[in-house]
């Protein structure tokens, strides 16, 4: 108490004094993290499992290799494996992981984190994304792997299928066409500065969608991102109704023995049917069909099939005829002239078109053409039924749920499908909606077909 009158005696002995102390806590007040400011985004979906032991968050951005710059094919791309890179390195110690998946129009970035660190690691996660400085020895690393890849490709007749087959579906001059890993003369003009600037165009938070999935409440992802919030998933379980408390000196009764309420039911409420609309596929990138045959001296033909379908037809029924179309050209066990087969539903120039792409024999290729062409015409005409639709439906239900078990794919399709129709399929309920009838009537109404064929066009089979 002396020592303090002193000082304040002396005016330049306070000054002393305290003048360390002011330092001290300017410095402190530098070095302490930044509170983070919650993200603004589009879309913000919640998966609350409280029992799962990671948590997995997917954003999903609107852009990707359509918006390469002029000569610079796959800076999207090969921003993606530097990320991806450095994102690896900074979540090492918090054993969490970055992957990053780029396509024609979407960049999605997907983290998955311990439960007890997600938040750390989401927010190293925004700081690699938000516009730091790139990592110059990531972007060389990523750089020179990928120029390897598209060194070891270039010639590939697979790689030349898939150019061929973008630019018949998008048009030869579309920027969806371009590939979208990129060329190596493009790669060669992508220096950290290009990437950097390619991050602050392709990566809006105001346009992303985001999927958390894990023990993580609808409130608690708030905290980290603002914008619409919809909570996904089973309804969270009600409580119990708390007993009244007995009134002071009242004797405690026995509880009353509930009544019976009959059988227990495991199964969420069911949809009703859902249908097809009653005319074709409308906005359709095309409209008559047409078909082509590229001659090319390799050893295996690629054929690829495409349909326009309804955009406006339900998400999930769209989903079963991929699952039907799929199980019906793999059959089990494999048929040798097939040496792959994928279905899936693409969305071009804002249509929905199932697309078919197979690697046959070239003995085969015809006869393969032929029954992919027929399936979607066996569909229509007689579509599974009795005890083969029960079953086909229920493989499709368990194929889901299963998949969905995964936290970062359940994220990932969460997103996916809310781009796609601006909601997410409640697949236990919705599965029960699906009928012969509108497998049926969804066949009915798809778009005529293009078929691109590559392949040695002296060994097919006619």
């Amino acid at each position: 108490m002396m020592s303090a009158l002193r000082a304040i005696r002396r005016p330049e002995r306070l000054v002393m004094t305290v003048l360390p102390f002011l330092l001290l806590l300017g410095w402190a007040a530098l070095l302490a993290p930044a509170a983070a400011e919650a993200q603004s985004v589009a879309q913000l979906l919640v998966h609350p499992r409280e029992h799962d032991a990671v948590v997995a968050i997917a954003a999903r951005f609107p852009a990707g290799a359509r918006d390469d710059p002029g000569e610079a094919d796959g800076a999207a791309f090969l921003l993606g494996r530097v990320l991806e890179e450095e994102g690896t390195r900074r979540l090492a110690e918090l054993s969490s992981r970055i992957s990053v998946e780029v396509d024609r129009s979407e960049f999605m970035v997907t983290m998955v984190a311990p439960a007890e660190d997600w938040e750390e690691a989401w927010r190293r996660v925004i700081e690699l994304l938000e516009g730091g400085p790139l990592s110059e020895s990531a972007v060389i690393s990523a750089r020179e792997r990928h120029r390897e890849r598209l060194l070891f490709e270039e010639g590939a007749p697979g790689r030349a299928f898939d150019i061929e087959q973008s630019r018949y579906l998008y048009g030869s001059n579309h920027p969806a066409a371009r590939p979208v890993a990129g060329t190596l003369g493009g790669i060669d003009r992508l220096d950290r500065s290009a990437l950097e600037s390619q991050r602050s165009t392709l990566l809006r938070w105001e346009e992303a969608v985001i999927g958390v999935v894990g023990p993580v409440s609808l409130e608690e992802a708030g905290a980290t991102f603002r914008g619409p919030a919809e909570r996904v998933g089973p309804p969270p379980p009600v409580p119990p109704p708390a007993a009244a408390a007995p009134a002071p000196g009242d004797a405690a009764e026995p509880a009353p023995t509930p009544a019976p309420t009959g059988p227990r039911v495991l199964m969420e409420e069911r949809t009703g049917p859902l249908r097809a609309p009653s005319t074709s596929a409308t906005g359709s990138p095309w409209t008559s069909g047409d078909r082509r045959v590229i001659d090319q001296d390799v050893t295996s033909t690629w054929i690829m099939v495409a349909w326009p379908l309804p955009r406006e037809s339900p998400m999930i029924l769209r989903d079963f005829l991929v699952h039907l179309v799929d199980r019906a050209l793999n059959p089990s066990p494999p048929d040798p002239g097939v040496y792959r087969i994928d279905a899936e539903i693409r969305t071009i120039e804002d249509a929905s078109v199932l697309i078919v792409a197979a690697s046959v024999d070239p003995r085969t290729a015809y006869t393969w053409e032929d029954r992919i062409l027929g399936t979607l015409e066996s569909l229509e005409a007689a579509p599974p039924e009795g005890a083969f639709f029960e079953l086909a439906r229920r493989q499709y239900r368990a194929h889901r749920l299963l998949e969905h078990a995964v936290p970062e794919e359940r994220a990932r399709w969460m997103t996916r499908r809310h781009a796609e129709g601006g909601e997410v399929p409640r697949i236990p309920a919705q599965v029960w909606g699906l009928t012969r009838e509108g497998i049926s009537g969804l066949a009915a109404v798809r778009g005529e077909p293009r078929v691109l064929i590559f392949g040695p066009l002296s060994v097919m089979d006619r």
